[in-house]
């Protein structure tokens, strides 16, 4: 779950720096599958390269430390896995979730004020 969240921030990212797939590829040295694995969240990714490509992007600071330490929750198992003989995995799933969406909800609103600071627009 969050290889997905990590990654539709870093394609959102990618679409507002106006960056092809094919451009940004070329510029990190992946391939345009990479590329596309990383966005569809089907690979885990290492902060260096989140902040890689945060940098790139012209990320604001608050974003790509969010952004780092989601991808560091990539290579982690939940903390609930350890129950999963006893919770069910609906149950476990929903909850992570929505704990998981108020965070990052949190998460986008300080990006889009970063975004609209960088482009000259003040805060509101």
């Amino acid at each position: 779950m969050a290889r997905r969240q990590l990654g539709r921030y870093l394609r959102d990212l990618r679409g507002r720096a106006r960056f092809s797939v094919r451009a940004a590829s070329q510029e990190f040295e992946w391939s345009e599958t990479k590329m596309w694995r990383i966005e569809s969240g089907l690979t885990s990714m290492r902060s260096h390269e989140v902040k890689m490509m945060c940098q790139f992007y012209g990320a604001p600071v608050e974003t790509t430390t969010a952004l780092m330490a989601l991808a560091k929750e990539t290579k982690a198992n939940g903390w609930w896995m350890r129950y999963s003989d006893v919770i069910p995995e609906t149950s476990t799933s929903t909850s992570v979730s929505k704990k998981r969406r108020e965070s990052l909800t949190a998460t986008g609103q300080m990006w889009c004020q970063g975004c609209s600071r960088q482009s000259g627009t003040p805060a509101s």
